[in-house]
């Protein structure tokens, strides 16, 4: 039996569905070296401030989001060639420019110097190859089709709830309270976090004292650590938090797919 924390590639090829709720928009916000961050609607962020640390980001290379595109995975992106791609960044930059107004800088004896728009000509536009994405809306969203998708490749793995979480939890998600088997497994972790660092803390401050004893103990990468804080904070924020203070309701698709993550948490604990 494969181990529900199993399909690594599966979580970078299906970033926006395992993030968070399905249906959440994804607001563009950056878009460098060839790949988009993203903002997620979700509760407890700060959208007026997009870059704010208590905001959830993702990330996501073109090329990925052009695979989710093509197997309708996702919707809001469209590909295109390099030219096409700079003239929509050229635009978007103008549109930010007050109406009527010049742009430009001063040169060394202070006399303006206007910019205008460049030519695009220099940039490749073979309509057979269209490497580069945009979101002509400015956000996308996860569809049906990859929602499902990720239901089916997790489950072809067989996964193991009880050995990966709890004989409890999977028997819980087994008679199908789904919202119930969410909010145990979040406890489970928040326990077993507490029991492994000896707090009372909770939230964010538990979190932070056992970033600390992990880094303290010098077993893990520092990569691998604050990659950890990353999810942790996640599960805490968007998922527990949640659950643990409304009565919201769960299908099996997202049971699964918020016990996967709660699993890969986990592993921090048998490694």
């Amino acid at each position: 039996m494969a181990s529900i924390s199993g399909r690594r590639r599966l979580v970078r090829t299906t970033f926006p569905v395992h993030c968070v709720s399905f249906g959440t928009e994804f607001t563009v916000i950056d878009d460098i070296d060839k790949s988009l961050l993203f903002l997620a609607a979700v509760k407890g962020g700060n959208p007026d401030e997009p870059f704010d640390p208590r905001n959830f980001h993702v990330a996501a290379w073109h090329e990925d989001l052009t695979e989710l595109e093509n197997k309708k995975f996702i919707d809001g992106i469209e590909t295109g060639t390099e030219r096409q791609w700079h003239q929509v960044r050229w635009k978007e930059f103008y549109s930010t420019i007050p109406g009527g107004a010049k742009i430009g800088f001063k040169d060394k004896q202070g006399k303006f110097v206007p910019i205008n728009e460049p030519s695009f000509d220099v940039y490749e536009d073979d309509e057979e190859w269209k490497p580069f994405v945009v979101a002509p809306s400015g956000r996308i969203r996860v569809t049906n089709l990859g929602r499902n998708f990720v239901h089916t490749a997790i489950e072809s793995q067989h996964p193991n709830i009880a050995s990966s979480i709890s004989e409890k939890i999977r028997r819980l998600f087994e008679l199908e309270f789904f919202d119930t088997c969410i909010r145990e497994a979040c406890v489970q972790l928040e326990h077993e976090i507490k029991i492994q660092i000896k707090s009372d803390a909770w939230g964010d401050r538990l979190i932070d004292e056992f970033i600390r004893y992990l880094q303290d103990q010098r077993q893990f990468l520092e990569s691998t650590v604050r990659t950890l804080r990353q999810e942790l904070r996640s599960i805490f924020k968007l998922i527990r938090n949640d659950y643990m203070h409304n009565l919201l309701e769960a299908d099996k698709t997202t049971a699964l797919v918020i016990l996967f993550r709660i699993s890969r948490a986990r592993t921090i604990f048998t490694a």
